[in-house]
């Protein structure tokens, strides 16, 4: 997967449930420390694992995550992610 997908999942999390919440959804699925790199890619299984640890932490399907992801994207377009 592009990480900018994964990056953009990552600011999603971290500004909508904080970083604390962010942390423990990296830790969960296994991202790395520092985070992702926009232009670097990154194994697809990684990425559904974080969608899927996202969904478990915050107690939603992990297609709200996702529809909450896109709102976020056209909501914040000026966004560095």
């Amino acid at each position: 997967m592009h990480g900018l997908v994964n990056r953009a999942l990552q600011c999603f999390l971290r500004d909508t449930y904080g970083a604390q919440a962010w942390a423990e959804i990296a830790r969960a699925a296994g991202a790395p420390e520092g985070g992702f790199e926009s232009m670097l890619r990154y194994d697809d299984a990684l990425t559904l694992r974080l969608i899927s640890c996202a969904a478990t932490a915050l107690d939603r399907p992990a297609e709200a995550v996702l529809e909450d992801l896109g709102t976020y994207l056209v909501s914040h377009p000026r966004r560095q992610v």
